[in-house]
């Protein structure tokens, strides 16, 4: 609600986060926020690229890392393959370490970087032993099957 006592209608929402994201000093916890609003509620998260790309570019470095994981999200949303790739962590370890391996796979996979794709593939079948739930275990199993069917062989 704005300050007039009326629901804010979602041009004002988009304009209110546009600003937000265009100002010189982000707080991190803010652009989080924005970020999961935009991955949440936007039918068209194109549109939002060049601003939420400025904006985390403009995140003080030590802070970037504790928001990779919505960064790389919103990458594979817009399919901005090379983008997720770029964000890849070296390890996958943490709460968002099976997705982001996901990311990373499909990621490599979409423009046949068949050589990555192939690392990849060599630590999917300990995040598939790794995943609790059965519909991560079944999408890092299809991945697994994809970069074999790719590379032409086992992996």
């Amino acid at each position: 609600m704005d300050k007039l006592g009326g629901a804010l209608g979602m041009d004002d929402v988009h304009g209110i986060a546009g600003r937000m994201l265009e100002a010189k000093n982000i707080d991190v916890t803010e652009f989080d926020a924005l970020l999961n609003g935009i991955l949440t509620y936007s039918e068209k998260r194109e549109e939002w690229q060049i601003l939420l790309e400025s904006a985390y570019q403009r995140l003080a470095k030590p802070c970037r890392p504790r928001t990779r994981f919505l960064m790389m999200a919103y990458r594979n949303a817009v399919s901005d393959h090379v983008g997720v790739l770029r964000l890849m962590p070296q390890r996958f370890c943490g709460k968002f370490a099976l997705i982001e391996m996901a990311y990373a796979v499909e990621s490599a996979l979409a423009p046949r970087d068949l050589k990555l794709a192939a690392v990849l593939a060599g630590r999917l079948p300990r995040a598939i032993r790794d995943a609790a739930q059965p519909s991560m275990k079944a999408h890092l199993r299809g991945l697994l099957a994809q970069c074999r069917t790719s590379a032409g062989s086992e992996v």
